[in-house]
């Protein structure tokens, strides 16, 4: 059994002090020694599978030039990379569209998801190959927290910059309920249980837990 974690360093980017990832490192949870560790040279998002078997990362390749005083990155190219998490080793290695931020599994780790601001695409486990369209979310915030019912194939829960909170059909992005949580009471920080059953956050400063059972019609 292995923790997963991302370090920083600094590079001299343009004569300029740049935080940048710096590796993805695991390490045994008996003893913490370092298991594996993988260079991150450019911005990254990771997740690690239900099972714990399967580390998937997110990467995004950036060239760095200054343009009239400001540090300005350049996408190169950007791609899912599957990662053994016993080893660290790569198993593949697949292109994606330009807009992802982050990558989650499915709750039965059949398949994973990149996730932008206002932007789904499922992918296969094996090879990385695309299983759906890209869905457009379109709404007035970006996606900000989300978490899949325990099948991974009904509804999709994503709590909005704006304040709401919204049940998304996860084939089409369809919008199935939402409900909008007004200043001061706007929820932040939420994490949900497997079920979706309930959800809990914070209110201002205050802890609250949310019954989510009657909303989903349950």
């Amino acid at each position: 059994t292995v923790l997963v974690v991302v370090g920083d360093r600094s590079i001299e980017i343009a004569g300029r002090e740049v935080r940048v990832p710096g590796a993805l490192t695991a390490h045994a949870l008996p003893d913490g020694k370092a298991v594996w560790s993988v260079p991150m040279s450019h911005t990254n998002a990771f997740a690690v599978s239900p099972d714990g078997a399967s580390v998937a990362l997110l990467v995004r390749e950036l060239a760095w030039s200054e343009e009239e005083g400001e540090l300005v990155g350049r996408s190169l190219k950007r791609y899912i990379a599957l990662l053994d998490a016993k080893t660290g080793e790569e198993t593949w290695r697949a292109d994606i569209p330009g807009g992802f931020e982050r990558v989650a599994f499915t709750p039965r780790g059949d398949s994973l998801y990149g996730v932008g601001r206002r932007r789904l695409q499922r992918f296969s486990i094996e090879d990385g190959s695309p299983l759906s369209d890209l869905i457009q979310i379109d709404r007035s915030g970006g996606m900000r927290t989300l978490a899949f019912e325990s099948d991974g194939e009904g509804l999709l829960v994503v709590e909005l910059l704006n304040g709401s909170m919204d049940l998304l059909d996860v084939g089409s992005g369809a919008l199935e309920r939402r409900v909008v949580f007004e200043m001061p009471a706007k929820l932040s920080k939420p994490a949900f249980s497997p079920g979706l059953d309930r959800a809990v956050g914070l209110v201002g400063f205050d802890p609250v837990v949310l019954d989510l059972r009657a909303w989903r019609g349950q």
